[in-house]
């Protein structure tokens, strides 16, 4: 009777393995390309990307004190909504990030961002 009584258990433990697992896959690339994420940081350098202090208070905080954020086809917007170059973004100035919510784990970590937006506000205000 215990024989059977193991194998029913491993039987139910593999079986609800099995269905945690597949529910893991369940969003493909394509679902999550379509998530945006967004966090505010301030720019401490700026060039081909930008390199940004997350919001302690934020999620982007927990992966890394600092974020390289890249800059292809952003839209990268100021304060008044008007489209800028990444130069023109200055350094101590907080900025709005809104990317797709990957963040490559390295140091500093890295984000592809979709939309940089200036905030008003700056370090030095």
């Amino acid at each position: 009777m215990r024989v059977i009584t193991n194998k029913v258990f491993y039987f139910i433990a593999f079986l609800l393995m099995s269905i945690g697992l597949a529910g893991c896959g369940a969003i493909s690339k394509d679902n999550s390309s379509s998530l945006k994420v967004s966090f505010e940081a301030v720019v401490i350098e700026n060039g081909e990307s930008l390199i940004v202090v997350p919001d302690t208070s934020s999620n982007e905080a927990k992966s890394s004190d600092k974020i390289v954020v890249h800059t292809n086809n952003a839209s990268i917007m100021d304060a008044n909504n008007q489209e800028i170059q990444i130069e023109d973004i200055p350094i101590g100035h907080i900025v709005e990030i809104t990317y797709n919510g990957e963040i490559m784990e390295s140091y500093p970590a890295q984000i592809s961002a979709d939309k940089i937006q200036l905030r008003e506000t700056s370090l030095t205000n």
